[in-house]
């Protein structure tokens, strides 16, 4: 008679195994993501003709966060941006949309249509093809790993950075 597997507990160490496996696999995806999001920046400055951004260009809450000295406003968007948004976006488009279109069409079609959708929703034109980029490196991390929590964690690392840096050198533009 065959038993059914039993859960692992969280304090495993086959649970870690799983943790540790999430975690290099971000730390590489991240490495991956920022080569795309280079390689987009210059697609789309070429494009555009730009040679560097316009703070008039950039994201709203971007340009929010640069502009103001409140520091509640710059906590919560920081907290948005780096927990919330990841978590809420990476749900929709690689835990929900992506998920269905592949259902009925082919993986590479549900990529492209996942993460231009991805794109457009940020409202940038000057980011479109980086944050195109972007979601075509989640996506393909998220099949890797067949874990949603990779895609999340890549997302809220990748706008921790962001976010990080624009306070630091807010005035860099």
């Amino acid at each position: 008679i065959r038993r059914p597997p039993r859960s692992t507990p969280l304090y495993s160490s086959a649970a870690s195994d799983v943790y540790k496996r999430q975690v290099i696999t971000t730390m590489i995806g991240m490495f991956v993501a920022y080569i795309a999001v280079f390689i987009g920046s210059v697609i789309s400055s070429l494009l555009l003709s730009t040679k560097e951004p316009k703070k008039e260009n950039l994201q709203e809450i971007v340009q929010t966060l640069m502009a103001n000295d409140d520091i509640s406003l710059k906590i919560a968007i920081a907290v948005s941006a780096i927990i919330f948004a990841p978590l809420i976006e990476e749900v929709i488009f690689r835990g929900y949309i992506y998920p269905v279109i592949k259902r009925f069409s082919h993986p590479v079609f549900s990529c492209v249509i996942t993460s231009l959708l991805f794109a457009v929703i940020h409202s940038n034109i000057e980011g479109l093809m980086p944050l195109f980029l972007l979601a075509i490196v989640l996506t393909i991390f998220y099949e890797v790993s067949k874990s949603i929590w990779v895609p999340i964690l890549m997302h809220a690392c990748f706008n921790g950075v962001n976010t990080i840096s624009i306070l630091l050198i807010k005035d860099a533009l």
